[in-house]
């Protein structure tokens, strides 16, 4: 369960970031072929906005899922098993891939949101790449945490760290797999 939480604590913090930034350059490159006058014209921006959201996090999910649903075949076959031993095998509860689901759309609503307002202030890669920072501080932040809330999930640092915001995806994902906090810590994040 360990290595398995790892893993997907990983996974989730690539993937926020990757198809994040994925929105961001998208809004960059639409403002800079003038397509976006075009469509400003026909819809509306919070439509638009929201069309990238859910169309690059529709992208983002089916990959998560196509790659979790590949490594659960994988560690489960006999082949992998008797190359690697019992150590191969992994277990993932039917709670932890429901909460890794929710947190990765939370996370990734919130983060894809911040991209996207970071895109529609720059007119160039260049100067996305300058304010970067605001979309990849507070996820480098939940990385550097890892260590204490790993050794004691249940402590108050633990507990305050999932409960913000920024850092309640990864942070109270983690914390679900290696002992479940209680509903009410469940309901408050989400």
């Amino acid at each position: 369960n360990y290595v398995a939480a790892f893993v997907l604590f990983f996974l989730m913090y690539m993937v926020i970031l990757l198809y994040g930034m994925n929105v961001a350059r998208s809004i960059i490159e639409e403002k800079t072929s003038r397509v976006f006058e075009v469509l400003l014209a026909t819809i509306r921006p919070e439509e638009m906005m929201a069309g990238k959201v859910i169309g690059v996090g529709a992208v983002g999910l089916t990959q998560v899922i196509v790659w979790l649903t590949t490594a659960l075949i994988l560690t489960g076959s006999s082949m992998v098993t008797a190359l690697a031993g019992n150590s191969a095998h992994v277990s993932l509860s039917a709670m932890q891939i429901i909460f890794f689901i929710i947190y990765f759309l939370l996370g990734y609503l919130l983060y894809s949101s911040v991209a996207a307002a970071l895109g529609a202030m720059v007119n160039s890669e260049q100067e996305l790449q300058q304010l970067n920072m605001f979309l990849v501080m507070p996820l480098a932040g939940c990385m550097f945490a890892i260590g204490p809330v790993i050794t004691n999930p249940t402590g108050l640092f633990a507990r305050i760290l999932s409960l913000i915001p920024f850092c309640t995806p990864l942070v109270m994902y983690l914390r679900i797999s290696l002992a479940p906090p209680p509903m009410w810590e469940l309901l408050l994040s989400v």
